[in-house]
């Protein structure tokens, strides 16, 4: 061995040069993110019942919100095709659990559903905290900022698909977090597992692809093995099958396209009428309209807290170790989620940002641990570190509740029962306004009033009023009442000309 060999190999000596020190890991388990669930459950179950207290409270009662919620509020029961993409796996976990449930309105259970899916996604994204390395302390406290955060919070009292896709993701994100810190094979499967299934709520999920795909590279001597490359291949096509319900659900009760062909499926699955609206912005407008969208969306959900955690971010890839491949993983994934999200030309953009604001929450919680630990480092006790990071939900929700509440909103049901009161047995409804078309919807298929009173809804489109004024069964024309605005009460008798009755 040479002199230069024995020098370069020789162990540095105790005193003098040292190799520099990495920052002290947040987290007090082990580095393999060994977090015994065991210690947890306390802390976990406080989570759920705060969360699901708080979501019931301000859960919508019934029938209301949009029209897509509507819509959900009875689809799921009755069977058919909603809007692009078909939401396979949603209306399946709806149909079960409106089914399971013995009580409450279909509306009302179909609501629960979201309370359910959203709680769950809270209590595993405070395991995710733990395993990227906030201490526990404040990795509950930052789960209840999210929880409460605006556009969460507000699909999570109300009948939507986002409660449900935000529950599969954080589920991803958390077992490949302890698969990359040292977990067993079992972990990747069950990561992999869930994301093919995450196909079937929402098409959106592609959008984790490539940081769940930089967090398998970085472990890809373990990932790489044929039983893992059958096994993905294998839940590839379980995803992808479920699709498969898309096209069996064509002939159902309520059907939003028409589904003829195998062309007409892609086209469908592939966005449908959807699809003029992504990406729909050059680059000034995204520049100078839907850049200062999107910051007016994260400021009104996270305010100064945006600060704590843009330090996060930097802690998080500046770090060392195997965490620093999970915060790489989360920042590729907020940041296709801006870009998609900027392009998309529709009303409720905000709720294809919530990724975006699941990533800043978890940045969020390494921010505010960062700062904590600076401040005091590990000897603040840690009630006290408890204690201020508890200050963060505490101001999400006095700011939060009056904005989301729903708890009170029963104009829908009201006017609905109102309108239905004015017509005959037997009648059409044409609606003009489509959240109210849906709501009338709900009524008739959801809770069965339009087979009890033999009345069928119909919407009034912008390329004109299509009518099932025929009763296809009996030959016999329905009378026909128009309804105009939303909640609108008064239906008027629409006067038509009969076929055979000689008036011109």
């Amino acid at each position: 061995m040479t002199t230069i060999e024995r020098i370069v190999e020789a162990p540095l000596p105790r005193q003098g040069l040292t190799a520099a020190p990495a920052e002290p890991d947040a987290a007090s388990e082990d580095d393999h993110g060994a977090f015994p669930l065991r210690r947890d459950v306390p802390v976990m179950v406080a989570v759920a019942v705060i969360t699901a207290t708080v979501y019931a409270a301000t859960m919508l009662p019934g029938t209301g919100g949009s029209g897509d919620t509507a819509k959900w509020q009875f689809l799921g029961k009755v069977g058919g095709l909603p809007h692009p993409t078909g939401y396979p796996l949603y209306l399946l976990l709806n149909k079960a659990f409106v089914t399971a449930v013995p009580f409450g309105s279909t509306a009302w259970r179909a609501n629960l559903l979201s309370v359910v899916c959203a709680t769950a996604a809270v209590v595993v994204l405070y395991r995710l905290l733990q395993a990227i390395g906030v201490r526990r302390p404040v990795a509950a406290p930052t789960a209840l900022v999210f929880a409460f955060s605006l556009t969460f919070w507000s699909q999570a009292v109300v009948a939507e698909v986002y409660t449900l896709h935000v529950l599969l993701m954080v589920s991803v994100l958390a077992c490949a977090a302890r698969w990359k810190l040292g977990g067993s094979d079992t972990w990747f499967l069950v990561a992999t597992a869930l994301y093919a299934v995450s196909f079937g709520n929402h098409l959106s999920s592609l959008l984790l692809l490539p940081g769940f795909a930089w967090v398998v590279w970085t472990e890809r001597r373990r990932a790489f093995t044929a039983t893992n490359v059958a096994w993905v291949l294998a839940w590839t096509v379980l995803g992808v099958a479920q699709y498969g319900l898309v096209w069996a659900a064509r002939n159902g009760v309520y059907v939003e396209a028409r589904l003829h062909s195998f062309a007409d499926l892609t086209d469908y699955l592939s966005g449908g009428w959807f699809k003029d609206r992504m990406f729909a912005f050059g680059p000034r407008e995204m520049i100078t309209v839907r850049a200062p969208m999107l910051a007016r969306l994260t400021v009104a959900e996270f305010g100064v807290l945006c600060l704590p955690a843009a330090y996060g971010v930097w802690r998080g890839v500046a770090r060392r170790g195997p965490r620093r491949a999970l915060c790489v993983a989360l920042v590729l994934y907020a940041s296709v989620t801006i870009v998609y999200g900027l392009g998309y030309d529709i009303p409720d953009v905000s709720v294809y940002f919530l990724p975006l604001f699941l990533a800043i929450a978890i940045f969020l919680g390494l921010g505010v641990d960062g700062l904590l630990l600076a401040a005091g480092g590990r000897r603040l006790p840690w009630p006290v570190t408890a204690a201020v990071a508890a200050v963060l939900p505490a101001l999400a929700l006095g700011l939060n509740w009056s904005r989301v509440d729903m708890s009170g909103d029963t104009r829908a049901p009201a006017s609905v029962d109102s309108a239905l009161a004015r017509v005959p047995d037997g009648a059409e409804l044409v609606i003009e306004d489509y959240p109210f078309y849906m709501y009338v919807q709900e009524r008739l298929l959801g809770d069965g009033t339009g087979d009890a009173r033999d009345i069928v809804a119909s919407h009034a489109t912008a390329d004109g009023v299509v009518t099932n004024l025929q009763d296809q069964q009996t030959g016999r024309y329905r009378p026909l009442y128009w309804l105009g605005g939303p909640f609108s009460a008064d239906p008027r008798p629409v006067l038509i000309t009969l076929p055979g009755s000689g008036a011109g």
